[in-house]
């Protein structure tokens, strides 16, 4: 049983490790905030400034940088990616 659970528990912790390893030094992290994005959108109402010009000209970048790590960090709104 004790062999079961500690399988278990390192297959559960198994996306932590990834989640708190090094980033590559391809990588490349933008905060939508940061760059820009309003983040005016009401989740209940709707409404708020389109920021899908700004988000898709951050994605456009990926290739080019070889890697891109979005971070949404507020509510946005977007018509289509």
């Amino acid at each position: 049983m004790k062999t079961t659970f500690t399988l278990f528990t390192a297959l559960l912790l198994a996306p932590l490790a990834v989640l708190h390893a090094a980033p590559s030094t391809e990588a490349r992290v933008v905060i939508a905030s940061e760059a820009g994005a309003k983040l005016d959108s009401d989740i209940a109402k709707g409404g708020g400034t389109d920021d899908t010009a700004l988000i898709q000209g951050i994605l456009d970048r990926a290739p080019k940088l070889g890697s891109l790590k979005l971070v949404v960090d507020g509510a946005i709104l977007v018509t289509g990616l």
